[in-house]
């Protein structure tokens, strides 16, 4: 059976770079007092630099989700295609 992931609030994440960058503790020590991977850490300090308070929007769902989805590109239909011949 698969493991479900953990969902950290947005007040927890940026609690955790506050410690790593206001604080001055080092990442690994971040994440050993939480119980977090260090890539994790890393990932959400990169995203505070980079959009501040803003950087987590959502409930725990990723950024992709929120996006609209693609366009399906037109292909033709199937009565189309099986009168094209080549040559």
């Amino acid at each position: 059976m698969a493991d479900t992931r953990k969902v950290y609030a947005a007040e927890f994440k940026l609690a955790a770079v506050t410690m790593i960058t206001e604080q001055k503790l080092s990442v690994a020590e971040v994440a050993r007092r939480l119980g977090v991977a260090e890539n994790l850490l890393h990932s959400w300090k990169k995203a505070v630099l980079a959009d501040g308070a803003a950087a987590f929007p959502g409930a725990g769902h990723s950024a992709v989700a929120r996006r609209p989805a693609m366009p399906i590109p037109d292909f033709p239909d199937v009565e189309q295609r099986d009168k094209v011949t080549i040559s």
